[in-house]
């Protein structure tokens, strides 16, 4: 949704959803850009929502889910996609499940 809309689009001027779409929704190089300034804000976004209820009991989960995508996706990530991928995990640190010492142990490597 955010790279179907531009900051140049009024209510009185904005294109129909086909239009945008006819356009090519995410080819424009600011759409580029867009994506790759949404993957930084992806650690500290993670860490906020799994402080919050009901997130804040999923944590194990996404945790799960983090280790999962590094192990098994090497050849199909990029190196930038897994380093973001473990700096979403470090990202979560300060959380009293990632204090467990068989997840920092393998999230540092150890």
């Amino acid at each position: 949704m955010l790279l179907g809309l531009s900051a140049d689009c009024s209510a009185w001027q904005c294109e129909t959803i086909d239009r945008v779409f006819a356009r090519g929704l995410g080819k424009r190089p600011v759409d580029t850009l867009a994506v790759k300034e949404i993957f930084t804000l992806l650690p500290g976004s993670l860490q906020i929502l799994l402080t919050k209820e009901p997130w804040k009991e999923q944590t194990p989960k996404f945790i799960d889910w983090l280790f999962s995508l590094m192990e098994n996706a090497d050849e199909m990530l990029t190196q930038s996609s897994r380093e973001l991928l473990k700096a979403s995990l470090l990202a979560l640190r300060s959380l009293p499940e990632f204090k467990k010492k068989a997840i920092w142990t393998k999230a540092y490597g150890w």
